[in-house]
């Protein structure tokens, strides 16, 4: 992990001097975070993280200690921001099999509340593009349109597969045209998925559906509260606005420390049609990125500490190693 961590940030560090990073711009910015301004932007993550623990619960139905999930929910966002292609979601169930509950069942925990994740934001791209699309540049104006479109339409799409997925997944296996491991891998989410959403009564779903929507505001109004900070000539609506577009492309395999930049490039783009500078987007997306990986970094040991069970030959430092992890831990056997 700490080699991945110092790869990735020595490949990133020259190339964004090279595109123009303005370093005594990222300084300065940084000039401005006060300790009480640094306390509130870790309240805002323990908040959200808080949400999600709340829903963990809701949906899992296990006799599992609330400070061990909320352990194990920032240390995922450790694992999540810190390794490429979201392969950090497999901590999830790694860690809860360390609490006695099968992957098999866990993964389609995983999987619902992606797709609870997906469609909340979308809801937020829409409202909040609908909102305030008219104080956007033309070409920006537009471009946000059609994100809008698309989202209103995945919005109406994805509760219609989530209906249909027993009869989707008996004609995945019955598809011979497909590759055979296709199928067997598939079919399985598929289902373990389903089962999910239907055990869930109308009330748990409501109150997931609450909570996940505020674990996103608490987000959103991170980066309000830190443009607020750093750039107020931008108006909140529009970086509200951002916000939403930027937790969108969070969802995708390019975020975090070793996304490479591709989320930033998005958020760069976006900020650099609002009035600012294309270097002082720059600045302010890593100033922004580099604040919230410190913030990660230090909320994911704090879950490793509410989580590390002493014992002999354990390290808490273990919890940092997935295959470690994995191999050490029990199979569990909760229904």
């Amino acid at each position: 992990m700490l080699k991945l961590i110092l790869v990735t940030t020595l490949f990133l560090a020259p190339l964004l001097v090279f595109v123009g990073l303005d370093l005594q711009q990222v300084a300065h910015y940084f000039e401005r975070v006060g300790v009480g301004h640094l306390l509130l932007f870790v309240l805002l993550v323990l908040l959200s993280t808080l949400m999600r623990t709340l829903r963990y619960r809701l949906v899992l139905r296990i006799p599992i200690a609330f400070r061990t999930l909320l352990g194990i929910l920032l240390l995922h966002q450790f694992y999540v921001t810190f390794l490429p292609m979201r392969i950090g979601e497999i901590s999830i169930p790694l860690l809860l099999k360390q609490e006695g509950v099968r992957i098999s069942k866990s993964i389609g925990h995983v999987i619902f509340l992606r797709v609870v994740d997906l469609m909340n934001i979308l809801l937020w791209v829409v409202v909040l593009g609908l909102l305030f699309r008219s104080e956007l540049s033309a070409p920006l104006a537009h471009g946000v349109e059609v994100l809008v479109s698309i989202g209103a339409l995945l919005l109406l799409v994805i509760p219609v597969f989530i209906l249909c997925m027993p009869h989707i997944n008996r004609r995945i296996a019955w598809q011979t045209w497909l590759p055979m491991a296709f199928r067997q891998k598939l079919a399985p989410l598929l289902v373990s998925m389903g089962r999910v959403f239907y055990r869930q009564s109308p009330r748990t779903l409501v109150w997931v559906i609450a909570l996940t929507t505020a674990a996103t505001a608490f987000s959103i109004l991170f980066i309000v509260l830190l443009a607020q900070l750093w750039i107020p000539e931008i108006s909140w609506s529009l970086i509200s606005m951002a916000a939403s577009f930027g937790a969108l492309s969070s969802i995708l395999p390019i975020n975090g420390l070793a996304g490479l930049g591709g989320q930033q490039v998005i958020s760069v783009a976006m900020y650099s049609q609002m009035g600012l500078s294309a270097q002082e987007a720059l600045a302010f997306t890593m100033a922004a990125s580099v604040l919230v990986l410190f913030i990660i970094m230090g909320t994911g040991f704090l879950g490793a500490f509410l989580i590390y069970k002493p014992g002999p030959g354990k390290s808490i430092l273990d919890l940092f190693k997935l295959r470690r992890a994995s191999v050490s831990s029990k199979d569990g056997s909760t229904a």
